[in-house]
């Protein structure tokens, strides 16, 4: 990482701008988007709202996935949940999948595709920076897993910093290694931390 790049990542209004991202999501125009649609919950008895991210890309024999326009939208839209955090707007976060599915992982098509060193450290950073927000986010954070979750889809619930899992869920992996790749959005050091190296 270099001194610039690690300047930025100190800078707090950096790390909720994905505007940098740009060029990259733009090289990726046919890309399955996996939407992050929020809805605010009212808690019961009076103790505030939750936000839920929900996470679909609206194809129903589909599995969603994350290719760069889908993690610029989770960032943002963990970002402005942040700012409403701050505010004492909610009292939590949530992120949860359509039916039987929160994340499959990466887009492997768009993965395969990256033919630049720079938009393949870019996919990197976008990842750490969305799942960092999650992580560190001002008031409880919470990953539903209400289905499969694989690759970058379990990274986005060992960032949260709580989980739940459904029975429906059908898979908890990180399949990636099987393919030659590190899990390189946090997955590598968090999943271990969490539940031991065993």
């Amino acid at each position: 990482m270099t001194a610039e790049s690690s300047q930025e990542s100190l800078n707090p209004e950096s790390r909720t701008d994905f505007t940098r991202y740009a060029a990259l999501a733009d090289a990726f125009r046919d890309e399955v988007i996996t939407h992050s649609r929020v809805e605010d919950i009212s808690l019961p008895g009076d103790t505030g709202r939750f936000a839920l991210i929900r996470l679909d890309n609206d194809a129903p024999k589909r599995p969603s996935t994350l290719g760069p326009n889908s993690l610029i939208e989770f960032g943002e839209a963990v970002a402005r949940q942040f700012a409403r955090a701050e505010a004492r707007e909610i009292v939590g976060l949530g992120v949860i999948g359509k039916p039987g599915c929160l994340v499959a992982g990466a887009d492997l098509g768009a993965v395969n595709r990256v033919e630049s060193s720079v938009y393949a450290r870019q996919m990197a950073e976008l990842g750490h920076q969305a799942y960092n927000l999650l992580e560190d986010f001002p008031v409880p954070s919470f990953t539903f897993i209400n289905g499969t979750a694989l690759g970058g889809g379990l990274e986005i619930a060992l960032a949260a910093q709580w989980r739940t899992v459904s029975t429906e869920a059908k898979a908890l992996a990180l399949p990636e290694v099987f393919l030659g790749l590190i899990p390189g959005w946090g997955g590598v050091y968090r999943l271990p931390r969490l539940i031991g190296p065993e």
